[in-house]
């Protein structure tokens, strides 16, 4: 069953927006019911909450490796050129 959940969630793309909100058991029940049919217990929506929170866990704890990175900015300045004032960007950049 708690595959079953796990897929509507995965499929209707709402597994995030409940876990993030605290969706509590009786709801996630009532939206399954209502959308799908069928009823779970409030042991199977905590077991799958558990599951969630280990992935989570997991997915924090990932190793993201070694990026070379470049940072980028600009910004206008006013630069005369003869009698007359321009806009012109100055790039910035660190790496």
């Amino acid at each position: 069953m708690v595959n079953s959940i796990h897929h509507f969630l995965a499929q209707s793309g709402h597994k995030n927006e409940m876990y993030i909100q605290g969706v509590s058991t009786r709801k996630v029940n009532a939206i399954l019911s209502e959308l799908c049919g069928f009823e779970v217990t409030s042991s199977e929506v905590s077991r799958a909450i558990k599951e969630l929170d280990e992935q989570l866990e997991s997915w924090r704890k990932r190793e993201l490796g070694h990026y070379v990175y470049l940072i980028l900015d600009a910004r206008y300045e006013k630069v005369r050129v003869g009698f007359y004032f321009y806009s012109k960007i100055i790039f910035l950049f660190k790496n």
